[in-house]
């Protein structure tokens, strides 16, 4: 039987844009990150990470520190 890795949590990460299908873009370290659930660009938030590949990642909302003004 595999093993699952456990699943990364990324903490206070500001999310910076809108994506395609209802998703939110943040970006780490030059790397992009997809977020689907209750995020709207400005706002900080605590993702955990579902989706891992070479060049983005895809997480969802686990806590939102601080609204943005767009909401």
């Amino acid at each position: 039987m595999r093993k699952k890795k456990p699943q990364e949590v990324l903490e206070q990460v500001k999310v910076f844009d809108f994506a395609a299908e209802g998703k939110c873009i943040a970006k780490i370290d030059g790397q992009v990150i997809f977020i689907e659930g209750v995020a709207a660009p400005g706002d900080i938030v605590d993702l955990q990470v579902f989706k891992a590949k070479n060049n983005y990642k895809e997480a969802r909302v686990i806590k939102l520190h601080t609204s943005s003004s767009l909401r």
